[in-house]
């Protein structure tokens, strides 16, 4: 446990120390960053598998999970406001409210404070925590149940990986339905500026459910549950097919880390970008009804539906439109989960 700890305290004084100077955001450092939380979270668990047990190393990991989401909420936070800004983001462009990553922070520091880069972490840790649980009771149960009812079920290689891929499916619609309200929540902390319309969470609920009940806290969820379909199988696909063609290529039958790494990588980064636009739909329709907070970024506009939404973007801001924030969101893929999940 104790021979990664340094590693630990060198991001965290590498991460705050380039945050104070403005310059915390640029894409080398925070990849540099989450390689190394990564690589931190990796050996915790190695090691206390070793010296304890799983139930320790499910902790670790919990814990490790949960400080690498705190050290990177800004990503979070940048990535969201480049979402909801209608304008474009480009650099020297007048009209709009953010140019680029490392003005986006500067400008967010000189407006709203330091604290404001972790706006929206509360609801986020907690979505991650409950989503967790949920998709793998889920999974757990409904595999189970498939298979006690058609015990051959798992002698066939075919049929177990359909059914891990039909129970994956499930259990994530499952964990996002469930932890959707917290997701609206922690889109609108972050998508709001100085003054604050909401004072907090429980401030955000209330004045949330006045809004128009219980469907402000569902709104986006057709577009995230469409999406979840095309990522788990390009995800799996393409990290499948890529490790296949590396085994015909090279002839080799070993199992081999860098392959596994790139492949993962690669899985992760394209699954991510196909996707990426059903994200920044969910995002717009997520601050729907939440237009005087929003005031203070730049335009606002008022979406109907999923459907619309995608033709007006694509009407007003092109294709490019649906991909604002992408070089952020990479970051967070760069954070190598898709790896360790099949590696570890």
């Amino acid at each position: 446990l104790f021979k990664s700890h340094h590693c630990v305290i060198l991001v965290l004084g590498y991460d705050f120390q380039e945050l104070t100077e403005g310059i915390f955001l640029s894409i080398e450092n925070l990849f540099l960053c989450s390689v190394l939380l990564n690589f931190c979270a990796s050996t915790v668990k190695m090691e206390l598998k070793k010296a304890a047990g799983m139930s320790d190393a499910a902790l670790a990991g919990a814990i490790s999970g949960g400080l690498t989401r705190a050290l990177l909420s800004p990503v979070d936070v940048i990535k969201i406001r480049f979402q909801l800004q209608l304008e474009p983001i480009q650099r020297h462009n007048v009209i709009s409210k953010y140019s680029g990553i490392r003005q986006a922070v500067k400008m967010i520091y000189t407006e709203e404070g330091l604290a404001a880069l972790w706006k929206g972490h509360v609801p986020a840790q907690i979505l991650s925590i409950i989503y967790g649980g949920v998709q793998f009771a889920t999974f757990e149960t409904t595999r189970k149940a498939v298979v006690n009812l058609y015990p051959s079920i798992g002698d066939n290689a075919v049929y177990t990986s359909a059914l891990n891929t039909w129970c994956g499916s499930l259990a994530g619609i499952s964990a996002t339905c469930t932890c959707h309200p917290f997701d609206v929540i922690r889109t609108r902390l972050v998508g709001q500026g100085e003054p604050k319309m909401y004072r907090g969470i429980t401030h955000a609920v209330v004045q949330m459910y006045k809004e128009s009940g219980i469907r402000t806290f569902y709104k986006g969820l057709v577009p995230t549950l469409t999406q979840i379909g095309p990522y788990m199988g390009l995800q799996f696909g393409i990290y499948t097919t890529s490790v296949a063609l590396w085994k015909r290529l090279s002839g080799e039958t070993k199992r081999n880390s860098t392959v596994l790494f790139l492949a993962g990588m690669l899985s992760g980064l394209c699954s991510k970008l196909a996707v990426l636009p059903f994200d920044l739909v969910k995002k717009r329709l997520q601050v729907v009804g939440f237009h005087d907070a929003r005031i203070p970024f730049g335009r606002t506009q008022v979406y109907p539906g999923m459907i619309r939404c995608f033709l007006i973007v694509y009407r007003e801001e092109g294709f490019l439109g649906f991909y604002k924030g992408a070089s952020v969101a990479l970051i967070k893929v760069s954070k190598l989960l898709t790896i360790l999940k099949y590696t570890v």
